[in-house]
């Protein structure tokens, strides 16, 4: 009943932001853990074809949520729900407070060109966010000793990420490009040698391949 009532359009993004990525749309209910509100889930009246990585999003809406943890709720023998726990995909960093000062400047990240202080509006905020990239690069690196591969390719995608990190403070030439392409694409082969690892990994792949595009 209270799915019915409160139940929305839930799209399953399965291989997120791949190119075999495929999109289902069921009807599910987006809750929350009791007085945690922080801890996201969405549930179900039957068992979906939902596993770990794969990524939910309200129809209405434009988040996307990471599924991190998949569970049944049965009474007897009848299942009540199907749950699958989330967490926030492309949450925002959190915004730091500006300094109160004449001429104030607050930048996250890199900036290219000139950046001007000091002029007739006082103070200048320059927000460069690659917040999401280095957060990616550091996921990814997790993965990586998880991967079946050898110890030699497991080495390589760990300096690739490292030059990732590197490239992404540098400004968007086409050799850069290129470059972080190249390097992208040995962690791609690394962490796909295992089918669940390469969905998890998906999603941070695809916003670094967004960013050098």
């Amino acid at each position: 009943m209270l799915m019915n009532v409160h139940g929305a359009a839930v799209l399953i993004h399965k291989n997120f932001a791949s190119s075999n990525q495929t999109t289902r749309e069921v009807r599910g209910l987006k809750n929350n853990e009791k007085n945690k509100l922080d801890k996201v889930m969405f549930q179900f009246p039957e068992v979906e074809d939902i596993n770990i990585g794969d990524v939910l999003q309200l129809k209405a809406g434009r988040d996307l949520w990471q599924v991190t943890e998949t569970e049944d709720t049965i009474h007897g023998d009848v299942l009540t729900n199907f749950t699958a726990k989330v967490r926030k995909l492309n949450a925002p960093a959190p915004a730091e407070p500006r300094a109160k000062s004449a001429n104030s400047l607050v930048i996250h990240g890199d900036v290219y060109g000139a950046v001007q202080i000091g002029n007739e509006h006082s103070s200048q905020s320059v927000l460069v966010q690659l917040t999401k990239v280095d957060q990616s690069i550091s996921e990814l690196k997790k993965l990586i000793p998880q991967a079946p591969a050898s110890e030699l390719d497991k080495e390589e995608a760990l300096l690739a990420l490292e030059r990732l990190t590197q490239l992404s403070k540098k400004e968007k030439t086409p050799d850069v490009i290129a470059r972080a392409k190249d390097k992208l694409e040995v962690v791609k082969n690394t962490l796909q040698t295992a089918v669940e690892l390469g969905k998890v990994a998906a999603p941070y792949i695809a916003l670094l391949a967004a960013h050098f595009a």
